[in-house]
């Protein structure tokens, strides 16, 4: 993890908010990370994340866990973003792109549903 003054995001605060969110529940509790939970019978997950994030790491173990119940999942890495870079869309490219494909996805699987 990198904890660069920059960033909103740091180590410190996420250990302090992961503490404070916790409230002394296992930090492997799937009702505290969904990472430890059941996937089957969900549907498909798209997951976003930016490459400067300190979360990134964790989209990645997401996938590896969604995948071994769920084949086909795969993070999308956005190099150069934020933590929460999509709030910019309309204004970042990228944030732009990022959301218009999620919006896509969202309705690619909603009209698919649908018509079943």
């Amino acid at each position: 993890m990198r904890d660069e003054p920059h960033l909103i995001l740091t180590e410190r605060n996420l250990r302090e908010t992961a503490r404070l969110y916790l409230g002394g529940t296992a930090a492997d509790d799937p009702m505290a990370s969904p990472i430890f939970g059941k996937f089957r019978g969900l549907p498909p997950l798209y997951v976003q994340a930016s490459g400067k994030d300190l979360l990134r790491d964790d989209s990645v173990r997401l996938r590896d866990a969604y995948a071994k119940q769920n084949p086909g999942l795969k993070p999308e890495i956005f190099p150069d973003m934020l933590h929460s870079f999509q709030f910019f869309a309309g204004n970042v490219p990228e944030a732009e792109a990022a959301s218009m494909k999620a919006a896509a996805l969202l309705e690619l699987e909603y009209t698919s549903r649908r018509s079943q």
